[in-house]
């Protein structure tokens, strides 16, 4: 199995592929975009230089308590 360098991973487990938008909005406002994962509703910050990548991560370990034992 290969992993994709464009494809953002989540603490939880969740994996998304940044879109073109996305990277248009962070040309526009300081290569910096905050994205909330829609598990465990962790804000990603997205960072683009000449690739994107994830500059710092805040989980919430209340939500993420209850996707561990939902």
């Amino acid at each position: 199995m290969t992993r994709d360098p464009r494809r953002e991973y989540c603490s939880c487990g969740y994996s998304f592929i940044p879109s073109t938008f996305q990277r248009i909005r962070m040309l526009l406002h300081d290569n910096e975009l905050i994205v909330r994962c829609p598990r465990c509703q962790a804000e990603l910050t997205l960072r683009l230089s000449q690739f994107v990548y994830v500059k710092e991560r805040k989980v919430n370990q209340k939500r993420m308590e209850l996707w561990k034992n939902g």
